[in-house]
């Protein structure tokens, strides 16, 4: 093994236990051998990328400027060298993704200008194209982060180009799908019409590959998307969730399951002002959480959910709302260290009992306070579980609850 191959490797190491300073020190070996020993360009380039990769944003610009241009200059002293172009273009992409955290949106642009200038270069590789598709889909939500809604349709145009040019790659396909939800997530409220546009857009790019996960997946990510935006229009929410279901109902696919799930909860908040709707998808949202094995990320959802459903109930059914609150429990008792979960729980004990308080019902008061006492002594180093249970027992005491004592029974509120 040469000594380049030796360094390369153990900057490999170095990046798996996140040693930032010995990467750095590599790299600087690596940038020494090259200068006498030109045979190792594409091990010092790899380990940039490598570099770039696996620290992003520690990386300060200038550094990350001086990367860009020494691949630059090794890719122009090596022009029919496809293998480095290709490297410069994952470069630019590394450098594209370490920057964003930076607030430079200028020298964003300036990086993905020079790969979609560089790529006409090679307008036939399309493995530069996959780079620069995956570049652009990390620019359009850097664009949709700041705002800058105008950028981020300049941005998903040319990637539209790009999909357009290589029809038949899916990599490139899939970024033009999450581009599109992107845009989906960024457009006012009011403007249904050019989601449903969007929305038909990729549904056409999902159903022309219907065996690709992730282009099905992005599918119902557009439709949850637009869901988000749609408070004003509740006709809107149950058609997109009708739409959900149609995708995701028979997949099993603990991804599908969960972008079905948050759906739910959209409609949920949406439509479960009225009670037969709110009693349909409940129902529908249960049989779900039934029938799929646990998993953290989608039990988060459903608490939340029904968080959400007992705002919108409160007491008016409360044999409902008991087997609401007993839903949650069972989910804290399967995640126990799922801090969403036991929020979602805590805040739901929390005003159920502030309203039976107000409706002076001390028999239910009592049975939820046991409830809330047991998660109190369950989470005894949790510090939003005490300091709520000593606010909630304190402002029980103003209202007229008094505390009483009881034969072989801690004191409790009455």
């Amino acid at each position: 093994m040469s000594e380049a191959a030796e360094i390369y490797t153990a900057l490999e190491e170095a990046c798996v236990k996140k040693q930032f300073n010995t990467v750095e020190e590599l790299l600087k070996k690596l940038a020494e051998i090259i200068a006498e020993e030109k045979t190792s360009q594409e091990l010092y380039v790899k380990g940039i990328i490598k570099a770039l990769t696996t620290f992003k944003g520690k990386f300060p610009v200038s550094k990350i400027r001086s990367f860009i241009e020494n691949v630059e200059q090794i890719v122009k002293e090596n022009p029919t060298h496809e293998e480095l172009a290709i490297s410069y273009a994952k470069t630019l992409r590394s450098s594209l993704i370490a920057i964003k955290t930076k607030g430079q949106p200028y020298l964003m642009r300036e990086i993905i200008t020079d790969l979609e200038n560089f790529a006409k270069n090679y307008p036939e590789n399309v493995t530069i194209y996959e780079e620069l598709s995956m570049a652009s889909n990390e620019i359009i939500n850097y664009w949709k982060k700041r705002g800058d809604y105008k950028a981020l349709q300049e941005q998903s145009k040319k990637l539209r180009e790009f999909a357009k040019k290589f029809p038949e790659n899916e990599t490139i396909q899939l970024q033009l799908s999450k581009s599109i939800v992107a845009e989906i997530g960024s457009i006012r409220k009011l403007d249904i019409g050019k989601i449903d546009k969007l929305l038909l857009e990729i549904q056409n790019l999902s159903e022309s590959r219907p065996t690709n996960k992730g282009l099905q997946l992005e599918w119902v990510h557009a439709y949850r998307t637009a869901m988000d935006r749609s408070e004003e229009k509740p006709k809107d929410a149950k058609r997109w969730l009708e739409s959900m279901k149609k995708i995701a109902g028979d997949k099993k696919d603990i991804a599908f399951r969960i972008e079905l799930a948050k759906g739910y909860k959209n409609a949920i908040i949406v439509l479960g002002a009225k009670s037969e709707e709110l009693k349909k998808l409940l129902a529908e949202f249960n049989a779900l959480i039934d029938n799929t094995t646990p998993n953290v990320e989608l039990y988060t959802v459903y608490a939340q959910t029904l968080l959400e459903a007992l705002k919108i109930i409160g007491i008016t059914n409360y044999q409902h709302t008991k087997e609401i609150l007993g839903r949650l429990r069972k989910l804290l008792d399967d995640f126990p260290e799922a801090k969403p979960i036991l929020n979602a729980y805590l805040e739901s004990l929390v005003g159920i009992i502030g309203l039976l308080s107000n409706e002076k019902k001390g028999e239910e008061v009592y049975e939820l306070l046991k409830s809330f006492e047991d998660l109190q002594q369950r989470f005894p180093k949790d510090k939003t579980v005490q300091l709520v249970y000593q606010q909630l027992t304190d402002i029980l005491r103003m209202l007229g609850f008094k505390k009483q004592k009881r034969k072989n029974v801690r004191p409790e509120y009455l």
